[in-house]
């Protein structure tokens, strides 16, 4: 019998506020915390008051982007696994990840088996 994936403390970051329902009902099923941040100055607030195993951000927000939030976030020494969620993937982001291959890609839009797949791989 197959073991259940581990359960995991997740902070989901996208200025859309029903993505991150949606990521929420993807995942709280599933046993995992699933905490929301409107933008990457929220996140960072959310990620100093507390540990996370994962963190899933949306590419493209105003603001701060998921890349720049993972970059300060590895400035700052905390390297939460993270996946980044984009429908475009372009010349500059494309470079970007191919110089962070820890950094795990999801394609908008997802299904449900995706994201569980992607976060599965994030090491």
């Amino acid at each position: 019998m197959p073991r259940p994936p581990r359960r995991r403390r997740i902070l989901v970051v996208d200025d859309h506020p029903d993505i991150r329902r949606l990521i929420h009902d993807m995942l709280a099923p599933l046993g995992h915390e699933v905490v929301g941040a409107a933008s990457g100055r929220t996140a960072l607030r959310r990620l100093s008051e507390g540990r996370y195993d994962a963190l899933v951000t949306d590419y493209r927000m105003p603001g701060m982007t998921g890349a720049e939030l993972i970059e300060r976030l590895r400035e700052e020494r905390r390297r939460p696994p993270a996946l980044l969620m984009t429908g475009v993937v372009d010349e500059v982001l494309e470079a970007w990840l191919k110089a962070r291959p820890d950094v795990g890609l999801l394609y908008k839009p997802f299904g449900s088996r995706d994201l569980v797949r992607a976060l599965a791989r994030l090491k």
